[in-house]
């Protein structure tokens, strides 16, 4: 976003998410904005602009926020000891079948396996099997299937982890 005024000039400017201030998104000078991240979901942003004569002009953008494609993040740490984090973004409506392996190929535990709310998940591995005993020491990997009519983008994807004990 590129605010400029040509007559008393900017005061100050901020992003409104469903009529409030978005943290730290304030500037006090004409100038543009780099990407600021929101919360993903249904919502109503607005740009305010108030110039140094106090007049306001604002710009509302009504707009559908959730993600169109899936996304698996790597994930953290890695090597990690006792659990870790697997980050991952699902579209609205997808159901998710996320699975983790041994390098030799067979199912350690199964993380999820439904339905989602559309948006940014953090999902949480301890090191144990479907079973709940703790795994040893080595490489694994995580797939994630995604299903669903709305879904765009690869619709399998692996990565891959070290469990250190």
């Amino acid at each position: 976003v590129r605010i400029h005024d040509e007559g008393s000039g900017v005061a100050r400017a901020w992003i409104e998410v469903d009529g409030a201030p978005l943290a730290n998104s304030e500037r006090d000078f004409d100038g543009s904005w780099l990407p600021v991240p929101v919360l993903v979901g249904d919502g109503t942003a607005r740009v305010v602009a108030e110039d140094r004569a106090g007049h306001r002009a604002v710009l509302e953008l009504a707009s559908d926020l959730r993600p169109q494609r899936f996304r698996l993040g790597q994930n953290y740490p890695n090597p990690f000891n006792p659990e870790t984090t697997i980050p991952l973004t699902v579209p609205q409506g997808a159901r998710l079948d996320l699975t983790i392996y041994s390098a030799t190929g067979q199912r350690v535990r199964h993380l999820v396996f439904g339905s989602l709310p559309g948006g940014d998940h953090l999902i949480r591995w301890d090191g144990r099997n479907d079973a709940g005993f703790s795994v040893a020491s080595g490489s694994f990997f995580y797939q994630a299937v995604i299903r669903g009519r709305e879904v765009t983008g690869p619709t399998v994807e692996v990565k891959q982890m070290a469990l250190i004990r």
